[in-house]
């Protein structure tokens, strides 16, 4: 069966009347500034990206803010609840990097479990009913290639925690 809205949205008629009253807003993806931070985990996936180098895969792990407990700055604003970020681990490179994450969040424990398993399991455990949540300290930084600028976040201290 399908689902109520996607006819509705599939269908012009009703699309040209269509408001969004009623209509959840998005979480915003936003760079966390330096601080302290509580975190849940709503997605986690092996994905497709295109590169210079040609398509190779990834995993990523998209976070949400629970609560900002402390910035670095003063002059820094608060993220708001819910926002969220990012990070990503190449395929193969990354999976140490991963693995090491892993074991911050998961326990020592890793070895012989399927990384599908794990993926399966983040957000069951660390989402949004989830029973845990990851108390951590993010430094940002920024970094100029080709004349960008790329914000990053880098874990600095992590804890797991039980929410309650």
């Amino acid at each position: 069966m399908q689902d109520q809205t996607q006819d509705t949205l599939l269908d012009m008629d009703d699309l040209d009347s269509l408001t969004l009253d009623g209509i959840e807003e998005a979480p915003e993806f936003m760079t966390p500034p330096s601080g302290r931070y509580n975190l849940g985990i709503n997605k986690a996936e092996v994905f497709k990206r295109e590169s210079e180098d040609g398509d190779t895969q990834a995993i990523r792990l998209i976070y949400f803010t629970r609560e900002t407990i402390e910035l670095n700055s003063q002059d820094e604003d608060k993220v708001p609840d819910g926002s969220l970020f990012s990070e990503t681990f190449g395929i193969p490179d990354g999976l140490k990097y991963f693995k090491t994450r892993m074991i911050k969040v998961l326990g020592d424990k890793v070895d012989g479990i399927k990384i599908k398993d794990m993926l399966d399991a983040l957000p069951q455990v660390f989402g949004e009913n989830g029973d845990k949540m990851i108390a951590a300290t993010l430094k940002k930084t920024v970094s100029k290639k080709d004349g960008n600028e790329y914000e990053n976040v880098r874990f600095q201290k992590t804890e797991v925690v039980d929410r309650g």
